[in-house]
């Protein structure tokens, strides 16, 4: 119970002192402490599993084999004496300091930012650990492909960084599409996007067999053996339109910041996800990678929004665009929570991540 009250403490903090600091500082260690110190989730004894397995000799081959990068470490940390639980720790710094350093090219205050990724996908992240380590390189590569004026450079750099966020989790090879926002302006990008979505949906058988030569066979036919629902489906393509909206709302509101652009053009491309989603809801997970580009979006506008004198009272209690835009990213994360999280992984994510925590909870 204690750390659900502290972490609903230091939402509400940084939510209502969002230009502290020290909030965000705290709300940082917090969730640091959480992932770092994990244990009993749906995936911490798969990857003990594989840290034991991989930490047996390998050749210098093996770090550009599938999850290559991870399997790499599982080996470096077992010759220095170290166990799984060390290794996470480090996961889980290096991670955040991926995260707080791309958001630091953008934004002054990061309290909002970091509440939003604490309420979606934070704790998903916890669980699948890879993932998140991965994820946080792609988003350090795309800071500077949203960012950097110069093509050449910003391209290089995102490759990079896409890089090693594949050899982590090979999916992450997806994301090299967005070298498309380089070429693509605002104004095309809508019909190239569906243009690419409708090819997808065409050549999809080779593209199973693309995937299966990245990973095995036996894993494609795991994601897909079975379909999602229409339902389904249609609420997925409902909760793109969502985001979607809301980052070209945002993006319209700041016309001159073209990172912002770059933003919701990414979020455009991700409509390829799509059809893979169908086939597996394993692969949202491509798809909420990228929702911490659209906080940083969101935190962005707020920053501009929330510089409003605390004295004079008319103009505090005027509900502006970014009131508006606030609350409705925060529903979206709150929707997300539930569905994703807390409807069918309670027991498995949800819980363990506040009840199952080594520094608090002596094991």
């Amino acid at each position: 119970m204690l750390l659900y009250v502290i972490g609903l403490i230091l939402i509400i903090l940084s939510l209502f002192e969002n230009k502290s600091k020290f909030c965000c500082i705290l709300l940082l260690l917090y969730m640091i402490m959480l992932m770092a110190y994990s244990y009993g989730n749906a995936d911490y004894s798969t990857y003990e599993l594989y840290y034991t397995l991989y930490g047996n000799n390998i050749s210098f081959s093996t770090l550009f084999s599938n999850n290559g990068l991870f399997k790499t470490m599982c080996y470096i940390f077992t010759k220095f004496g170290l166990s799984y639980k060390e290794l996470l720790i480090f996961m889980t710094l290096l991670g955040f300091y991926n995260l707080f350093s791309a958001a630091n090219k953008f934004l002054i205050n990061k309290n909002i930012l970091f509440v939003l990724y604490f309420l979606y996908p934070y704790l998903m992240d916890i669980t699948q650990i890879r993932n998140f380590l991965a994820m946080t390189f792609l988003i350090k590569g795309c800071s500077f492909l949203i960012k950097d004026g110069n093509k050449v450079k910003s391209c290089l750099l995102f490759c990079i960084y896409d890089l090693i966020a594949s050899l982590l989790h090979v999916t992450f090879v997806f994301y090299l599409v967005f070298l498309l926002i380089k070429f693509i302006n605002k104004k095309n990008i809508k019909y190239i996007a569906p243009m690419l979505f409708f090819i997808e949906v065409v050549v999809f058988k080779y593209i199973q067999e693309i995937i299966s030569a990245l990973t095995n066979i036996d894993k494609t036919d795991f994601y897909f053996n079975e379909n999602i629902s229409v339902f389904t489906l249609i609420v997925i393509i409902i909760y793109f339109i969502i985001n979607i909206v809301i980052v070209y709302y945002i993006s319209n509101k700041h016309r001159n910041e073209k990172w912002i652009n770059n933003i919701y053009k990414i979020n455009i491309l991700m409509v390829l996800t799509i059809p893979v989603i169908y086939h597996s809801f394993e692969f949202l997970r491509l798809y909420r990678n990228v929702f911490f580009l659209n906080y940083i979006c969101v935190s962005y506008m707020c920053q501009q929004g929330f510089n409003i004198k605390k004295h004079n009272l008319r103009n505090a209690l005027i509900w502006n665009d970014s009131n508006i835009v606030l609350l409705n990213i925060v529903i979206v994360c709150l929707f997300s929570l539930y569905l994703f999280i807390i409807h069918d992984y309670l027991n498995t994510v949800f819980i363990p991540a506040f009840e199952m925590n080594r520094l608090i909870f002596k094991i």
